[in-house]
């Protein structure tokens, strides 16, 4: 079944209850381009147009870490303890561990 959905008026990202795409919570407002899931459900990463990776908390949107640079890929290790990023501007993939924040 195809359902139609209006995305909200500004930009940004918004969790939605389904099967009914009711909306939860909107985590950020703004331009968001690269995003990832952790594995283990507790976090949400996402790069945006102000060139800084975000880390939110999937349960209330609040933001546990930011980092200085933006990313055109993110991608969390299996156990939620490492992101990898890809950067927009530099060579080679930094690793961020969750952790330590670096």
């Amino acid at each position: 079944m195809v359902r139609d959905w209006q995305p909200p008026p500004s930009a940004g990202l918004t969790l939605y209850q389904l099967p009914d795409f009711a909306p939860l919570n909107t985590i950020v407002e703004g331009n968001v381009g690269a995003t990832a899931w952790s594995p283990d459900g507790r976090f949400i990463a996402g790069s945006g147009s102000n060139q800084t990776v975000f880390i939110w908390d999937s349960s209330d949107g609040s933001v546990v870490n930011q980092l200085a640079g933006g990313a055109t890929a993110l991608a969390w290790g299996p156990n939620s303890e490492q992101l990898l990023i890809g950067p927009r501007q530099r060579a080679g993939c930094p690793l961020a561990h969750r952790r330590s924040h670096q």
